[in-house]
């Protein structure tokens, strides 16, 4: 009754957390409601709590890869590869041409499980991984940079190529990704070996780029 009600949408969030809480399967009973809701959090709050899918409930939450909001695509989208690894292949090839917001979250999330899966278009991952690194560079939306490159350390922690693209980022017009920057650069520089690529990037940079990253490799 709630879920069908004018009831605020936090409340049906909460009503959706707690039927999955217990049991998220028990939520696939409201599916045909929860499916047919305008209010796109609603959808997303069941995608959420559902988490990891049963076999016999695939078909339905497989329906949500065509949702209308790119951020609850993303989460089906995740979900599902994590879920079921024989399936990659087949959820990959029908997601290949997503692309997503500004952020390119989609495409970015795309391109990443495409890296991560074994025996997938094995003859181009140098060039998923080419368009993976290349959203890291400028020219691109600081939200689709900050995305690439969180995806990139993600999939390798000391991947060295992403260090340029962070101290690129430290003389940004938009603060949340110059704090980005200098955040994930303090934390790589607790390690020496990090601490010596910064400091040969620096010599190569001029302006706020190199006086900030200077200051970080003084601290």
């Amino acid at each position: 009754k709630i879920l069908e009600s004018n009831t605020s949408i936090n409340c049906k969030e909460e009503v959706i957390f707690q039927l999955g809480k217990e049991n998220p399967e028990n939520l696939v009973d409201f599916f045909p409601i929860i499916s047919a809701a305008t209010d796109v959090k609603m959808r997303q709050a069941f995608v959420r709590s559902l988490g990891k899918v049963s076999p016999e409930y695939k078909i339905f939450y497989e329906q949500f890869l065509s949702d209308s909001s790119y951020i609850t695509r993303e989460i089906v989208f995740k979900n599902l590869w994590n879920t079921f690894p024989d399936d990659r292949t087949t959820l990959l090839n029908k997601t290949q041409d997503w692309q997503g917001f500004n952020d390119k979250n989609l495409r970015i999330t795309w391109l990443t499980l495409a890296l991560l899966t074994e025996n997938y278009k094995d003859e181009f991952k140098i060039n998923f991984y080419d368009e993976l690194f290349s959203y890291t560079k400028l020219g691109n939306e600081s939200a689709t940079r900050q995305n690439a490159i969180t995806n990139m350390l993600f999939l390798n922690p000391n991947d060295f190529n992403v260090l340029e693209s962070l101290a690129l980022g430290l003389n940004h017009h938009k603060w949340q990704f110059v704090k980005f920057c200098k955040d994930t650069i303090r934390t790589q520089l607790k390690q020496e070996k990090y601490r010596e690529h910064y400091s040969k990037i620096s010599e190569q940079l001029a302006g706020t780029e190199k006086i900030t990253l200077e200051n970080l490799l003084k601290e």
